[in-house]
């Protein structure tokens, strides 16, 4: 009866395991950097401040249109005289509009879609940068992928030698001691073999989070890709005219430059034109009584105890910030392009190097492998050079990894990162709504 309940237990959780692999989606790196586009709340929340710019602009066009009103009324009065009817009821519409001779109300108009256009530049920064954070994360969890691989060949390697140990061990032609240090290093390699599956987990759970979704699915490895080997000055060239930083610094720039035309407008007179008809009724119906009226008012500060002055002063001090920040920004674009371009260089020129450090290595292992097996070599030199193998694996496996991550960095610090995961996959701003 106990053989049969252990039984069917193994068998369900042997069933429960293959319906979960079969749900293990699995997805590139195009899908989790859309869907972490579409999901993530620090880009949907930077996406709401963008609709608020476009309300922001709705309001200052409104102010160019005149403005109807209309208003009732009604009076009951307790004592009635000839003079006074005992009631009084009117109406009346009112058209007004007020716009001061600068057209500085035409200038708010434009600084508002401005700021439309800037907020939109710095939604697409802040999704750049945090699309760039999702491709750190994938690859760090190829990285730990590549670590319990090569971290089970160790293990497998180990044993083997454990196993050899033991056996020449048998026939007396090893110290114990050997075996113990074989040991040790199994142990040993265990151990990194749990903290990389450890590892893997925690970066396989950072990925989820970043791009919302349940943590279970499997990444696919990025294809290979032809890399454009261009000059550094393409590069930088490529940064300047493409970063959304420098984009929407530039548009706060120009509405500096407006808010200048702003505060001068207060030295320019208003002009208010309004349109009135009232009409009245009371209990006497052979007085009834209406107007049509009209006036045209001009309206100019003579003294405001310096206002004015200040606030062209503090537009003329903005626009001066600008400047400075503008070049500011543009200088370190520049070295941000020329470091990255820097380290990607340093990772293709170590990646052959590291090529052939691994095939020393693997053919070195085998070698001292097979000298101990014929009594040429002990055990300490073998792990030398299972060591030296297990270094030289993981060392260029994460160049690798680099590389790739460095040309997506190269993408990223001159502005066509997002620009060309958009045109892959057709993201548009709006689905952010969804």
């Amino acid at each position: 009866m106990k053989q049969t309940l252990f039984f069917c237990l193994i068998l369900f959780q042997a069933v429960c395991i293959f319906a979960n692999d079969q749900q293990m989606a699995t997805h590139d790196l195009d899908y989790l950097l859309k869907t972490a586009a579409l999901n993530a709340d620090k880009i949907r929340y930077k996406y709401e401040d963008y609709n608020l710019a476009k309300k922001y602009s709705d309001i200052a066009r409104a102010t160019l249109y005149p403005r109807l009103s209309s208003y009732l009324e009604y009076s009951r009065f307790w004592k009635e005289s000839l003079d006074q009817p005992k009631w009084v009821g009117g109406w009346g519409l009112t058209l007004s509009q007020s716009m001061t001779l600068n057209g500085k109300e035409l200038i708010y108009y434009r600084i508002s879609q401005q700021n439309e256009k800037y907020t939109y530049y710095e939604l697409w920064r802040r999704t750049e940068t945090y699309l760039f954070e999702v491709a750190h994360a994938y690859y760090s969890v190829l990285k730990s992928q590549k670590t319990i691989e090569i971290t089970d060949a160790n293990v497998r390697r180990l044993n083997k030698h454990q196993q050899a140990v033991a056996d020449r061990l048998s026939v007396n032609e090893v110290a114990k001691t050997a075996l113990f240090r074989a040991k040790a290093e199994l142990s040993d390699a265990h151990t990194e073999n749990k903290r990389a599956s450890n590892a893997n987990r925690i970066a396989r759970a950072s990925l989820a989070r970043m791009v919302c979704i349940p943590n279970t699915f499997e990444i696919k490895e990025p294809e290979e890709k032809n890399f454009k080997k261009r000059s550094l000055e393409t590069w930088i060239k490529q940064g300047l005219d493409n970063r959304a930083e420098l984009k929407s610094i530039n548009i706060q720039d120009q509405m500096a430059t407006d808010q200048i035309d702003v505060a001068m407008g207060d030295y320019w007179p208003s002009l208010s034109i309004e349109g009135n008809y009232y009409d009245s009724e009371d209990n006497k119906p052979y007085d009834p009584d209406y107007n049509i009226s009209g006036a045209v008012k001009l309206n100019y500060s003579f003294y405001d105890g310096g206002m004015r002055k200040a606030e062209v002063s503090k537009a003329r001090i903005e626009k001066k910030r600008m400047q400075y920040l503008i070049q500011d920004i543009t200088r370190d674009v520049s070295l941000e392009i020329e470091t990255a371009f820097l380290e990607l260089n340093t990772e293709i020129s170590m990646l052959q190097a590291l090529q052939d450090q691994l095939t020393y290595s693997q053919e070195n292992y085998t070698a001292v492998t097979n000298q101990f097996n014929y009594g040429l070599a002990n055990s300490v030199d073998v792990m030398d050079a299972n060591t030296l193998l297990l270094t030289s694996e993981q060392q260029l496996a994460e160049a690798q990894y680099d590389i790739q991550m460095a040309q997506i960095k190269m993408d990223y610090v001159s502005g066509v990162f997002l620009k060309d995961l958009v045109e892959r996959t057709q993201l548009r701003v709006e689905d952010l709504s969804k």
